[in-house]
């Protein structure tokens, strides 16, 4: 079973790469998975994609039903001739990813939630070479429900009948062994 990291990042890779709007501004090729090493001007505009952590906490009473947090960051590299070109390019191509995520909706389908969206831009130059970044954080929320019968066959769920015996007792009285109700219930589907 894939992590849910990894899950999320290759869905967002996946759909950055499928987007006309996103691969008209940045070819397919340079959409990357966790690239590490730095991007030459002659590389860009690039894009960037990883996920910096995931949170899980324990969602109500239920020890198997969990809030889940992920950080997912996609990375937007950009040059431009001026500096107000870059600008202006770096903008484009950071509002053109985060409307074709927030817009898809199956995309959103998946998460219960995406509690925030933080833009943060750099931007650098040597020489003539201007490069710019927007880094957008998304913080991604859903719920995760673990089967311990799927991981233990042990603790599997086979119970099948219940029987329950009462021996009512008065007032102070002690049980006298007479079983004064009964219930069984047999066929039973969990």
């Amino acid at each position: 079973m894939a992590s849910e990291r990894k899950t999320l990042r290759l869905d967002l890779l996946t759909r950055l790469k499928a987007s006309s709007a996103i691969t008209a501004i940045v070819p397919a090729a340079r959409i990357y998975d966790s690239r590490m090493t730095a991007l030459p001007v002659g590389m860009l505009p690039a894009i960037n994609v990883f996920v910096v952590s995931t949170t899980e906490k324990v969602k109500g009473a239920s020890p198997i039903l969990f809030s889940v947090s992920h950080t997912a960051i996609v990375e937007c590299f950009e040059t431009g001739a001026s500096d107000q070109a870059l600008a202006a390019s770096l903008d484009d191509l950071e509002e053109t990813v985060k409307t074709e995520l927030m817009n898809d909706g199956d995309f959103l389908s998946q998460y219960e939630f995406v509690t925030g969206i933080e833009t943060q831009i750099a931007l650098e130059s040597s020489g003539d070479e201007r490069k710019g970044l927007a880094r957008m954080v998304f913080d991604v929320d859903h719920s995760m429900q673990y089967d311990p019968k799927a991981a233990d066959p042990a603790t599997a769920d086979d119970l099948s009948s219940i029987s329950i015996d009462v021996d009512f007792i008065e007032d102070g009285d002690a049980p006298d062994g007479d079983i004064d109700a009964e219930l069984d219930l047999t066929n039973l589907e969990v």
